[in-house]
């Protein structure tokens, strides 16, 4: 008599409960991977576009600063980097964001939600008029300028910068709401000469603390760019 090698069906249900078990555990850890992964390159790639167009505005103008000649308003700030950006959607300085730029923003360290118009009206950033350019560009990602001084006069007295302008960046577009700082929206500053990640100059230890969901202090994840630029890699 031949014996029929195989599996019984208790067999099988009990390998494919294993197999069930094991995906609910990994597969959580394995999204979250691959969606860090994808936010680290459309960083890397916003903050070439930036500096790219930085660059250009600054060889057509002799230098950065006289392009800003004339620039009165985050609207005109913003529009001196469009002008070298492939931009799919531009909605100006809206009242209320949400349509090029999320309105509902949330720390890293989750110590409470707020809005783009909360962000822009902080009086430590010295934005002139607590506005934003918000755009779109083709590849989806969606940018916030915001100026500071024409003159390229403003003064971080903390790191020492002379600030221009800054740009919000939202890797993912308009797609979550709220999104999450440090993990969808980074921040870049411009300075007369180049376009920095926010948390440039800050030492390790800083940094650290800057992106560190659990420190409800220091990480709300304003300052990661530099980490995440620095480390090639979203490590929190």
């Amino acid at each position: 008599m031949i014996k029929k090698l195989g599996f019984t069906l208790a067999e099988v249900l009990i390998t494919l409960g294993i197999i069930g078990v094991i995906a609910a555990i990994t597969m959580p850890t394995l999204i979250n991977n691959s969606n860090k992964a994808v936010a680290v390159t459309a960083l890397k790639r916003a903050y070439a576009i930036l500096s790219q167009a930085q660059e250009m505005i600054a060889a057509d103008s002799g230098d950065f600063q006289s392009a800003l000649s004339g620039v009165q308003t985050s609207e005109d700030f913003g529009n001196v980097f469009i002008s070298k950006m492939k931009v799919s959607k531009n909605c100006k300085m809206p009242d209320t964001h949400g349509e090029c730029f999320p309105n509902d923003l949330r720390p890293l360290n989750n110590t409470g939600n707020f809005t783009m118009n909360d962000f822009l009206s902080i009086p430590s950033l010295g934005i002139v008029d607590s506005k934003s350019n918000d755009v779109i560009t083709t590849d989806g990602i969606s940018y916030a300028f915001a100026l500071i001084d024409p003159n390229c006069k403003g003064h971080d007295e903390e790191l020492g910068y002379i600030l221009c302008g800054a740009a919000l960046v939202d890797v993912n577009g308009i797609k979550k709401n709220p999104s999450i700082v440090g993990r969808e929206i980074f921040a870049f500053v411009m300075t007369k000469d180049k376009v920095l990640p926010a948390g440039t100059g800050f030492t390790q230890d800083d940094l650290n603390a800057a992106c560190n969901p659990n420190d409800l202090t220091n990480g709300d994840g304003f300052n990661c760019a530099a980490k995440v630029l620095s480390d090639g890699a979203m490590n929190y």
